[in-house]
């Protein structure tokens, strides 16, 4: 059995992992309100946060797509390798990297 912790701020008692161990919401931790939306509902931030979220779907879609095609070029030269994989990774990252593409062309950036 898990040894049991008494929360600060809360008082709850818990094992570590279960529900209660840092309140009522994972998010507690950090010091987030389980109605964070509410709480952080600023006017005018609709733009900047359409920006960072096209920014990190292209950033994770390129690095993606990068790793793929290099695992690609490996296992390409690998010996040991079946010949099926480096085709399905090529093909992930081609597919990956048309996704950025298509991403681009379509916010005209």
């Amino acid at each position: 059995m898990l040894p049991r912790r008494q929360h600060r701020q809360h008082g709850a008692i818990a094992a570590p992992g279960e529900a209660g161990e840092f309140g009522r919401k994972p998010l507690a931790a950090a010091g987030i309100a389980a109605n964070w939306s509410r709480i952080l509902d600023f006017r005018g931030t609709e733009r900047l946060e359409d920006t960072v979220r096209r920014a990190g779907r292209r950033l994770s879609l390129s690095l993606t797509a990068g790793g793929a095609l290099v695992a690609t070029a490996i296992t390409a030269s690998s010996t040991h390798v079946a010949g099926w994989i480096p085709v399905t990774l090529g093909t992930a990252g081609g597919l990956l990297a048309v996704g950025l593409v298509a991403d681009l062309v379509r916010r005209g950036r």
